[in-house]
């Protein structure tokens, strides 16, 4: 039972103060702080759209890593707010929506493409008569729990 409780024992990410985790990983202070600061940065984006991440984090008198965190959390899209001036994550080009540029974009989608090609040149080709055995669909006839993976049924 102990091991039970201390298992549910953690130090708030911002604070420190320990606490039982329920369902985040801040306490309820930090969470309304939190909370609090994002309605503010949502806010102030939505009256100026296309806003650098420094303006905002100087308007609501927060850090620019705190506004990253809005940004890269989805949740400022998720909010309605689109359009804020941000860098790239591969290049740091400054960009308005999205994680990565589209030159990034395209580079990343090339190094796949590259990837692929290499994978399919090294892999033996099947001839078209044979097919392509069922990876997903291994029973064999012998199986007595019909395929069924985890605890026996009884």
């Amino acid at each position: 039972m102990a091991s039970e409780i201390n298992s549910k024992l953690i130090a708030c990410k911002k604070c420190g103060v320990i606490m039982f985790r329920i369902s985040r990983d801040i306490c309820p202070l930090c969470f309304r702080e939190e909370e609090e600061l994002f309605r503010k940065v949502k806010h102030f984006l939505r009256e100026n759209p296309g806003a650098a991440v420094y303006q905002v984090a100087k308007h609501v008198e927060c850090t620019e890593e705190e506004v990253q965190e809005f940004i890269l959390s989805g949740r400022l899209e998720r909010a309605g707010v689109t359009k804020i001036a941000h860098p790239c994550l591969l290049c740091q080009t400054v960009i308005m929506e999205g994680f990565v540029c589209n030159n990034c974009k395209h580079n990343l989608k090339t190094q796949v493409d590259n990837l692929k090609t290499a994978i399919d040149a090294d892999q033996p080709s099947r001839s078209p008569a044979a097919p392509a055995p069922d990876l997903f669909n291994d029973k064999k006839t012998d199986d007595i729990d019909g395929g069924h993976v985890g605890k026996k049924k009884r």
